[in-house]
Protein backbone atom coordinates (compact mmCIF):
# COMPACT_ATOMS: atom_id res chain seq x y z
CA UNK A 1 0.00 0.00 0.00
CA UNK A 2 2.93 2.28 0.67
CA UNK A 3 4.12 1.93 -2.92
CA UNK A 4 0.58 2.51 -4.22
CA UNK A 5 0.36 5.76 -2.24
CA UNK A 6 3.67 6.91 -3.71
CA UNK A 7 2.63 5.94 -7.26
CA UNK A 8 -0.78 7.61 -7.28
CA UNK A 9 -2.32 10.93 -6.42
CA UNK A 10 -4.38 11.52 -3.26
CA UNK A 11 -7.68 11.41 -5.20
CA UNK A 12 -7.15 7.79 -6.32
CA UNK A 13 -9.12 5.28 -4.28
CA UNK A 14 -6.77 2.56 -3.02
CA UNK A 15 -8.18 -0.94 -2.65
CA UNK A 16 -6.13 -3.63 -0.91
CA UNK A 17 -6.57 -7.07 -2.46
CA UNK A 18 -4.90 -10.07 -0.81
CA UNK A 19 -4.71 -11.84 -4.17
CA UNK A 20 -1.98 -9.39 -5.21
CA UNK A 21 0.33 -10.12 -2.29
CA UNK A 22 3.86 -11.18 -3.16
CA UNK A 23 4.48 -14.89 -3.57
CA UNK A 24 5.03 -16.81 -0.34
CA UNK A 25 8.51 -18.36 -0.36
CA UNK A 26 7.85 -20.54 2.68
CA UNK A 27 11.10 -21.66 4.32
CA UNK A 28 13.07 -19.42 1.95
CA UNK A 29 11.51 -16.16 3.20
CA UNK A 30 14.40 -13.82 3.95
CA UNK A 31 17.01 -16.30 2.69
CA UNK A 32 20.06 -15.09 0.79
CA UNK A 33 20.56 -15.78 -2.90
CA UNK A 34 23.58 -17.93 -2.06
CA UNK A 35 21.50 -20.09 0.29
CA UNK A 36 18.77 -20.54 -2.31
CA UNK A 37 21.31 -21.44 -5.00
CA UNK A 38 22.51 -24.27 -2.75
CA UNK A 39 18.94 -25.57 -2.28
CA UNK A 40 17.49 -25.59 -5.79
CA UNK A 41 17.39 -28.35 -8.35
CA UNK A 42 17.32 -26.04 -11.37
CA UNK A 43 19.30 -23.13 -12.76
CA UNK A 44 19.05 -20.05 -10.53
CA UNK A 45 18.88 -17.90 -13.66
CA UNK A 46 15.87 -19.84 -15.01
CA UNK A 47 13.76 -18.52 -12.10
CA UNK A 48 11.75 -21.76 -11.94
CA UNK A 49 12.84 -21.93 -8.29
CA UNK A 50 10.38 -19.10 -7.55
CA UNK A 51 7.70 -21.78 -7.40
CA UNK A 52 9.65 -24.59 -5.68
CA UNK A 53 10.33 -23.28 -2.18
CA UNK A 54 9.58 -25.66 0.72
CA UNK A 55 6.28 -24.59 2.24
CA UNK A 56 5.88 -21.82 -0.35
CA UNK A 57 3.43 -21.23 -3.15
CA UNK A 58 3.53 -23.25 -6.33
CA UNK A 59 3.03 -21.77 -9.79
CA UNK A 60 -0.55 -23.08 -9.79
CA UNK A 61 -1.19 -21.49 -6.37
CA UNK A 62 -0.15 -17.98 -7.37
CA UNK A 63 -1.76 -18.30 -10.81
CA UNK A 64 -5.05 -19.21 -9.16
CA UNK A 65 -5.22 -16.13 -6.98
CA UNK A 66 -3.88 -13.71 -9.62
CA UNK A 67 -6.17 -15.13 -12.32
CA UNK A 68 -9.13 -14.75 -9.95
CA UNK A 69 -8.23 -11.07 -9.56
CA UNK A 70 -7.79 -10.53 -13.31
CA UNK A 71 -11.14 -12.12 -14.16
CA UNK A 72 -12.89 -9.51 -12.02
CA UNK A 73 -11.29 -6.57 -13.84
CA UNK A 74 -13.73 -4.99 -16.26
CA UNK A 75 -12.24 -1.53 -16.65
CA UNK A 76 -8.81 0.12 -16.76
CA UNK A 77 -6.99 0.08 -13.43
CA UNK A 78 -3.70 1.00 -11.84
CA UNK A 79 -2.43 -2.17 -10.20
CA UNK A 80 0.51 -1.93 -7.83
CA UNK A 81 2.26 -5.14 -6.85
CA UNK A 82 5.79 -6.45 -6.61
CA UNK A 83 8.24 -8.99 -7.97
CA UNK A 84 6.96 -12.43 -8.78
CA UNK A 85 3.30 -11.45 -8.47
CA UNK A 86 3.83 -8.74 -11.09
CA UNK A 87 5.54 -11.26 -13.35
CA UNK A 88 2.69 -13.75 -13.01
CA UNK A 89 0.00 -11.09 -13.47
CA UNK A 90 1.62 -9.78 -16.63
CA UNK A 91 2.27 -13.26 -17.99
CA UNK A 92 -1.30 -14.39 -17.43
CA UNK A 93 -2.67 -11.22 -18.97
CA UNK A 94 -0.43 -11.74 -22.02
CA UNK A 95 -1.41 -15.42 -22.27
CA UNK A 96 2.13 -16.75 -21.74
CA UNK A 97 3.16 -20.17 -20.49
CA UNK A 98 5.57 -20.49 -17.55
CA UNK A 99 8.78 -20.45 -19.58
CA UNK A 100 7.77 -17.34 -21.58
CA UNK A 101 6.43 -15.64 -18.44
CA UNK A 102 9.80 -16.09 -16.73
CA UNK A 103 11.48 -14.26 -19.62
CA UNK A 104 9.48 -11.05 -19.09
CA UNK A 105 11.49 -8.03 -17.94
CA UNK A 106 11.82 -7.61 -14.19
CA UNK A 107 12.71 -3.93 -14.24
CA UNK A 108 12.35 -2.18 -10.88
CA UNK A 109 10.75 1.21 -10.35
CA UNK A 110 8.87 1.38 -13.64
CA UNK A 111 5.34 1.07 -14.96
CA UNK A 112 4.25 -1.86 -17.11
CA UNK A 113 1.39 -0.67 -19.30
CA UNK A 114 -0.81 -3.53 -20.49
CA UNK A 115 -3.21 -2.73 -23.30
CA UNK A 116 -4.61 -4.54 -26.32
CA UNK A 117 -2.45 -7.63 -25.73
CA UNK A 118 0.80 -5.65 -25.58
CA UNK A 119 3.09 -4.82 -22.67
CA UNK A 120 4.98 -1.51 -22.80
CA UNK A 121 7.53 -0.47 -20.18
CA UNK A 122 7.13 3.16 -19.12
CA UNK A 123 10.07 4.53 -17.16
Amino acid sequence: MHTARLATTPHHELIHDERLMEIAFGQWEGATRDFIREQIDCSYESYHWFFRSPGGESFDDICGRVDSFLKEQDEPAIIVTHGVTSLVLRGLWLGLDLDKLLQLPRTQGCVFHLSNGVETIVT
